[in-house]
This record gives C-alpha cells, structure tokens and sequence, in this order.
C-alpha cells in the first residue's frame, strides 16, 4: 500500500513537472516572439523601374522562425519570370539574418503560394542553376541583406527589405499563373 501511494506521488510530481515545463516553454515562445514582432510578415525589394519586387515573407509557427522567398527572375534587368521557395537554414540572432533559397523552379507568373509551386512544379522545364545564400542585418526598419550565388544568379548585390502592410500572397500582382516555357 505504502508503495502504490509512493508510485501515485512520484507520477503527480513528474506530471506537475511535465506542466511548468510547458507552461515555461510556452512562455519563453511568446517571449521570443514579443521581442521581435516586427519580423513577421512581408517585406519587399524593389530594384529601380521594377513595377513588383522580390518578397521576403517571414512567420512564426509554435514559435519557430521560417519563411518563404517570392522571386523575380530577371534577363538583362528585366524581370521575365517568378519562382518561390521555402527558406532554408533560417537563422536569426539579435538584428542579424541569414537564409539560403533553394535551386528554384521558374513560371511565367507569380505562384500564389508553395503548394501552388508544387504542383507547377510537376511540369515545369525551366530552373534555376544554384541556390542563393542571403545574409545581412535589420536596421532602421529594413532588412540589409547581400546575396551570394555560385553561378551570379543573384538579383543584386545589396537588397534593402522593406516591410509590406498586406500580409496576404493573394494581394501581389500578377498571380494565378503557368508554368514558364523556355
């Protein structure tokens, strides 16, 4: 009997345990994600005479920074196609911020969201040849960010981010599009 009541009190004291932990952790993601509230959402590059420009969209998920690359694809300073991408290796430390987009699919327009992307992505011909590796810093309000390509694929050298008010991919121009021909 004295045994059985040792066994209940040690499972109430692993499942209070078990509670403030998560509670902590709980509390710890809000924290992380109160520091930095300004980081969610879309911000936007526009190179001069460029009418839509290069998104960088930014989100919290169960309190884990990730995000997507909406791209332009430009030939002679033109922009002639779009791809979008999952970031990877998303890190972020005090105001500083690096990310890799991946080898891209290429589309005549700008996909509305990746799952989009990955049915598009089943017929398309065109792609791009390396990854870009961005890396910068957030200051006055705007990500600095400097792009590192194998093959120069990179849209420029320094991007300045800015912040968009829609938090929407519906609301950016030119969506609901084909897969691009080359």
């Amino acid at each position: 009997m004295n045994m059985n009541n040792n066994l209940k009190a040690l499972k109430a004291k692993k499942f209070i345990s078990s509670l403030v932990l998560a509670i902590l952790s709980a509390g710890v993601m809000q924290l992380a994600q109160a520091a930095v509230p300004e980081i969610a959402g879309q911000w936007e590059h526009r190179f001069k005479n460029d009418s839509e420009g290069d998104i960088l969209i930014l989100r919290f998920e169960e309190g884990i920074l990730k995000g997507e690359y909406l791209g332009l694809e430009r030939d002679d300073e033109q922009v002639t196609f779009y791809s979008a991408s999952e970031l990877r290796d998303l890190e972020m430390s005090d105001a500083d911020i690096s990310f890799t987009v991946p080898v891209r699919a290429i589309f005549s327009e700008r996909p509305e969201s990746l799952e989009q992307v990955r049915v598009w992505s089943k017929e398309w011909v065109a792609g791009s040849k390396s990854e870009l590796r961005f890396h910068g810093r957030l200051k006055n309000g705007s990500f600095y960010l400097e792009c590192i390509s194998r093959n120069g694929e990179c849209p420029g050298g320094q991007m300045i981010f800015t912040k968009r008010e829609t938090q929407s991919a519906k609301a950016l121009p030119g969506i609901n599009g084909k897969v691009a021909k080359k």
